[in-house]
Parts: C-alpha cells; structure tokens; sequence
C-alpha cells in the first residue's frame, strides 16, 4: 500500500504505534521514500501532526495503512540522500556541535572510517586518545556516547556534559543498589 502510494503521490491515512507506546497515533500521510536502514524498512513521509517537512516511520510498527484520494507532490528540494547524510543514523533532529575525548583503545571507531561527514579530529593526543568534534542530532548520538561507557566524555556543549553527569549518577544509583530478585 506504502509503495503504490508513493507511485501514485497518494496520501494514505494510518495508524501508527511508536516505539515503547501502547496507544497507536493516526496520520494522513505523503509519502516521500521508502528505504532500508539499520536492519529495517522505513518511510520517510510528511504528517499532517506535525511541522517537520518530513518524519521517519518504521514501516512495521504501522498498524493500519489506508489508500486516501487525496494527491500531492512532494517538495522540490527533498533529497533522501541529503536528509540522510545530516543524521547520526537515522533519526534526525536539530544538530548541535559536540565534542568529545574518546579513549585510546576506542580510538580506531574514529579513525577506521568517517562517522559522520561532520566528523573533525580535532587532536590525536600523546595517551592515543582522540578530541573529536560532530554536528549532529542529540538523541541517537547520545545513545552512541552512552555504548562506548567510560571510553568518551563530553568536554563541549556544557548543557551536554551535564546531561551525561546527571545520567552517570543515576546509573551509579541504580548498580549501586543491592539487587533483588523477585
């Protein structure tokens, strides 16, 4: 239904359950892509719930797709690669500029191949470690951050190393507890 209507430049109304809800949101939706990306199908459309030119869907998580008359043409300047490219990922969102201290023995994920086109090694230091600098959507790169564990720290933005401060705490919280077993 995804496909025909993206053929067709139909909207279609769906129902749509993201990740970690238990309420389904519907959408009147124009499709702009469909595209795989980290192990999974995704559509790139614009929603009527919202301002952003165009939002990321996982095509599994719809729950009803329904082939609307209404017609549309896609913005002229869309260019999936081009919105692709300013992610960290996937998801987008509004780039900010951070950077980071990764450890030497984490130094390779830098060097073996460009993260990101943002990416700015910005000195290699004498431990092996690396400062390197990236614009780029919070969310997922926060996630990145929080994988490598105590192998990156945030030195810039301020607000973001705080973030992460807040979070270590209560992570030190939650492992510093005895562990019950229900």
């Amino acid at each position: 239904m995804l496909e025909k209507a993206l053929l067709t430049r139909r909207a279609v109304r769906a129902s749509y359950l993201s990740g970690g809800k238990t309420e389904s949101i519907e959408h009147i939706l124009h499709p702009y892509a469909i595209f795989f990306r980290k192990e999974d199908w995704y559509l790139e459309a614009r929603s009527d719930l919202s301002e952003n030119t165009s939002l990321t869907f996982k095509i599994l998580r719809f729950q009803k797709v329904e082939l609307t008359s209404e017609r549309f043409e896609p913005p002229a300047d869309f260019s999936l690669s081009e919105d692709l490219a300013s992610r960290w990922e996937l998801f987008s969102g509004e780039p900010m500029n951070v950077t980071l201290k990764i450890a030497a023995h984490k130094a390779y994920l830098v060097t073996e191949k460009e993260r990101h086109p943002s990416q700015e090694i910005v000195e290699r230091c004498a431990d092996g470690a690396m400062i390197v600098r990236y614009k780029v959507p919070k969310e997922e790169f926060t996630f990145w951050v929080l994988s490598l564990g105590d192998a990156a720290e945030v030195l810039d933005p301020p607000e973001f190393r705080a973030e992460f401060q807040e979070i270590v705490q209560r992570m030190s919280e939650v492992y510093s507890a005895d562990l019950e077993v229900s």
